[in-house]
C-alpha cells in the first residue's frame, strides 16, 4: 500500500509556503497543471510576495497584486531604481518609480545656482499596466519634452535605450526664444533664464537646446552598494550629492570609495561643457589628512605651503574637528560652515570646453558632517559646497 500524498492534498498554507520559494514563471507553469493549482493562485499573497521582493509594497486600490505583477511587474519590475543618463555631455540623474499601478521615469536637476532649492524634475516615459500589451515597447508612454511616442527601445538589467520619434525643436535651431512658446520650457525655466547674465545665459542656453534636441536616452544604473561608511576611516558615507560649480549651476556627483587606492572619488552624474557626465570631478587622498588653524588657511599662499611636502608631513596627525576658512581672494558661492570633521589632500579635474586639455589641480577635500562636504581648488581660486541628495528628495510622482 503506497503511502504517498498527492501535492493537491497537502493543506492549503502548506502549498503557499511552498509557492514562497516559486518563481513568477514557474507560479504560472503551476497554474496550467489543474483547476486546483489553479484556483491557488488566485490567491493574492503569493503575488504580493513577489512585488514586495521587487521593491512594490502598496498598489492602487482597485488592482490586485496578481495583476500588478503580472502586467506590469513581471516584464519592467527589473528598471527599478536609479539610473544616470549618458546619452550627452550633460547627463541625468533618473530615478524609476512605481506609481499605484505604473512605473514612472522621471529625470532629476537642478534649475538655478541655489544649491538649498529641492531638484526639479521631468517626467521622461511611463510603462504602463496594459494586459493587451505583448512586450514592454506596447506598454511605455513617451513624455520626453517635444518628443512624441517611442520609435525604439531596448531593455535590460544594465543599460535602457530608448529613442522617441521627432519632437517640436528642430535640429538648426540657435535661441531658446524660438522653443519658449511651444510649451516645452517649465515657468521656472523661463523665469531663471530672464534672471541670467549674458554668459550665464550662453551657457543655459546651449544646454537646453542640446537636451530639447536629443531624442535619445541612454540609461545606466547608478548602484550605490551601502549607505554606511565602508570603512572605520572613511569620514562620510558614500552616496549621492549635489554642489555648486559656478556657471555651470548645481550639479550632482556619486561619491564612492576606492579602498585599494585609499580615495575618496566623486564622479558625475551630470555634467557640463568641460567636464562632462560620468568623468571624475573629484579625487581625495585618505592617507593624507591634515589639520589646520584658522591662520593657516587665511590665504591661498599659506595653503599652498602646506601642500607641499618638504614643508609640513601631515599623514600621521589624527583627524579632528577643526576650524575652517575660506582663504581671501577665494569665491565662494555657498557660505560653508565655520567648522570640519576632517580635511585630506585631493585634486579636482578641469578642462577647456569639449574636455580638451583634461587636468587634475590640487585642492583640499574637507568634510562637515555626515551630508555636507566641500573642496577647495587651489588653481582657480574657488570652493565648491556639496550636499548629500536624500531619499525624501527624490519623491515618486504621487507625493
Amino acid at each position: 500500500m503506497s503511502l504517498g500524498v498527492s501535492l493537491v492534498e497537502l493543506p492549503p498554507e502548506v502549498l503557499l509556503h511552498i509557492c514562497s520559494y516559486m518563481s513568477g514563471v514557474d507560479l504560472g507553469r503551476l497554474s496550467m497543471v489543474c483547476r486546483h493549482f489553479h484556483d491557488l493562485m488566485e490567491v493574492d499573497a503569493i503575488w504580493q510576495r513577489l512585488c514586495r521582493e521587487i521593491g512594490v509594497a502598496a498598489i492602487h486600490y482597485s488592482k490586485s497584486f496578481k495583476e500588478v505583477y503580472i502586467n506590469l511587474l513581471h516584464h519592467s519590475g527589473c528598471l527599478l531604481g536609479l539610473w544616470k543618463n549618458v546619452a550627452h555631455i550633460y547627463g541625468g540623474l533618473v530615478s524609476v518609480e512605481f506609481v499605484e499601478d505604473h512605473l514612472a521615469a522621471y529625470e532629476y536637476g537642478s534649475i538655478g545656482q541655489e544649491l538649498r532649492n529641492p531638484l526639479s524634475r521631468t517626467l521622461l516615459f511611463t510603462i504602463e499596466m496594459t494586459p493587451s500589451a505583448k512586450n514592454i515597447a506596447e506598454a511605455l508612454v513617451c513624455h520626453q519634452r517635444g518628443r512624441h511616442s517611442p520609435q525604439s527601445i531596448s531593455l535590460s538589467q544594465n543599460k535602457i535605450e530608448l529613442i522617441c520619434q521627432g519632437g517640436h525643436i528642430p535640429p538648426g535651431t540657435t535661441e531658446i526664444e524660438d522653443v519658449v512658446d511651444m510649451d516645452v520650457l517649465s515657468m521656472a525655466e523661463i523665469s531663471y533664464m530672464h534672471s541670467l547674465n549674458r554668459f550665464e545665459y550662453q551657457l543655459f542656453r546651449d544646454k537646453l537646446l542640446i537636451i530639447l534636441q536629443s531624442p535619445r536616452l541612454l540609461l545606466e544604473p547608478v548602484i550605490i552598494s551601502t549607505n554606511e561608511r565602508p570603512s572605520p576611516w572613511c569620514p562620510i558615507a558614500p552616496g549621492l550629492f549635489k554642489g555648486s560649480y559656478g556657471g555651470h549651476g548645481i550639479e550632482v556627483i556619486q561619491l564612492k570609495y576606492d579602498l585599494d587606492a585609499n580615495k575618496a572619488v566623486g564622479l558625475k552624474i551630470t555634467g557640463d561643457p568641460n567636464i562632462p557626465a560620468t568623468k571624475v570631478t573629484i579625487e581625495a587622498d585618505l592617507s593624507r589628512p591634515m589639520v589646520l588653524t584658522r591662520e593657516q588657511q587665511s590665504s591661498l599662499q599659506l595653503l599652498q605651503q602646506i601642500d607641499l611636502p618638504d614643508l609640513l608631513d601631515v599623514s600621521e596627525k589624527e583627524m579632528c574637528n577643526q576650524p575652517f576658512v575660506v582663504p581671501s581672494a577665494c569665491y565662494e558661492r555657498e557660505a560653508a560652515p565655520p567648522t570640519c570633521s576632517a580635511r585630506f589632500h585631493s585634486r579636482g579635474q578641469i578642462a577647456n570646453e569639449s574636455y580638451t586639455d583634461a587636468r587634475f589641480i590640487p585642492g583640499h577635500w574637507i568634510v562637515f558632517d555626515e551630508d555636507t562636504f566641500g573642496h577647495l581648488w587651489m588653481q582657480i581660486h574657488s570652493f565648491s559646497l556639496f550636499t548629500r541628495i536624500k531619499d525624501d528628495e527624490l519623491r515618486p510622482l504621487s507625493s
